[in-house]
């Protein structure tokens, strides 16, 4: 395909051009009012998230990360295990060492990538308090009643992290309403974006007024602290672009299902060599990221790297280094074993897929995968 401009990002933010119009007009009312954090868009993105996760109450941070060290900390989980899946960011075991939890780590669904209930039971002990469900890539996994239930049958709290899952559903059950309490992650190349921030959401009022509370430095309004914590607000400018955003969310999910819709009808074509998270028509996907995952080893992960590569497509991944093996946590997890998550790491990949790609350039990646799949493998099972 000739004159197609390079695609170097396997994920990037995207803002449409009303979106740019209207943060340029907004951005100066901010800085005329003064009012740089606490205003009137943070309340407008807090109003937002609720909707889009159907609870009772949203409270916007500086960070995913945040979000999730403010709910353990309400929890009083000292001492306390924590179930967390093994795929999944690091920041969760910084959270859970803030807070004086222990994080106990738990394999994957080889199935859905997402954590796996099946171990979830074998790990649960008398300590047990909370457990972090992580919908890897935006995926709400189809066993999630089965695994609230088992949480409250357990006395378990259900956290959420959604930070990849903004907008996401399955059957009634939206993400970041289906536990205790969510954190969603604004990150750059989330599905929405601020450039930096989180949310956390809850349908617990004691929660939500200790959050308030904790992004403050746990100041009350007269100035006493109740609370000691860091500066955990978000600024007005993020505020503004995140709810400038989930305004358009529908457009954005529309796009993002449009990619993953193209990806999908190749992935079907070689599903003896590749396998992605299941289909379901009672399931909203954002696509944070479209994960493939190579069978038995078919492939070398490897070659399809390079070979994208030199068509200046950069591939991704979801999660490559897993948390027992990190440098800086192997001395915690040592001979822990993780059998489907450490395959996982070391035998997926994900192809670009964000707001921004076209019609042209997801055709493109499409013509490349295939190209791949022929030169690379029917070729050399046919010298066999």
């Amino acid at each position: 395909m000739k004159n197609l401009k390079p695609i170097t990002h396997n994920t990037l933010p995207w803002f449409s051009e009303k979106q740019k119009e209207e943060f340029a007009v907004s951005s100066r009312e901010i800085l005329d009012s003064g009012q740089l954090i606490c205003g009137k868009y943070t309340n407008l993105l807090e109003e937002k998230a609720k909707k889009v996760c159907k609870t009772n109450y949203a409270v916007a941070v500086s960070s995913a990360t945040a979000a999730i060290e403010i709910i353990l900390n309400y929890l009083e989980l000292n001492g306390e295990e924590v179930l967390v899946p093994n795929n999944t960011f690091i920041s969760t075991i910084y959270a859970l060492r803030n807070a004086g939890a222990t994080p106990i780590l738990v394999d994957i669904d080889p199935k859905t990538f997402c954590i796996d209930i099946s171990d979830v039971k074998d790990k649960i002990t008398p300590k047990t308090r909370a457990l972090i469900l992580v919908h890897i890539a935006g995926y709400i996994p189809e066993y999630v009643t089965e695994l609230k239930a088992f949480c409250k049958d357990h006395n378990i709290t259900l956290i959420e992290d959604a930070s990849h899952a903004f907008g996401a559903s399955y059957q009634n059950d939206s993400a970041g309403g289906i536990g205790f309490a969510s954190a969603i992650s604004l990150y750059p190349t989330k599905i929405v974006t601020g450039g930096t921030g989180g949310i956390l959401t809850t349908n617990d009022g004691g929660l939500a007024e200790f959050a308030l509370l904790c992004r403050a430095h746990g100041n009350s309004p007269k100035g006493m602290n109740l609370q000691v914590s860091p500066n955990w607000f978000i600024s007005e400018f993020s505020a503004l672009l995140c709810f400038l955003q989930i305004s358009e969310l529908s457009e954005i999910l529309i796009r993002r299902n449009r990619v993953a819709d193209s990806y999908d009808q190749v992935i079907k074509r070689h599903k003896q060599l590749f396998q992605t998270q299941p289909h379901d028509d009672r399931r909203v996907h954002p696509y944070y990221k479209y994960i493939v995952k190579i069978r038995d080893n078919i492939i070398k992960k490897k070659d399809i790297t390079e070979f994208f590569q030199s068509k200046n497509i950069e591939l991704g991944h979801c999660y490559e280094t897993t948390l027992s093996e990190h440098l800086s946590t192997k001395n915690i997890f040592r001979n822990k074993q993780f059998p489907n998550s450490q395959i996982f790491s070391s035998n997926h990949f994900t192809l670009p897929c964000h707001t921004g790609l076209t019609a042209k350039e997801t055709d493109f990646i499409c013509e490349t995968l295939e190209e791949f799949v022929g030169s690379h493998v029917y070729k050399n099972a046919n010298k066999k």
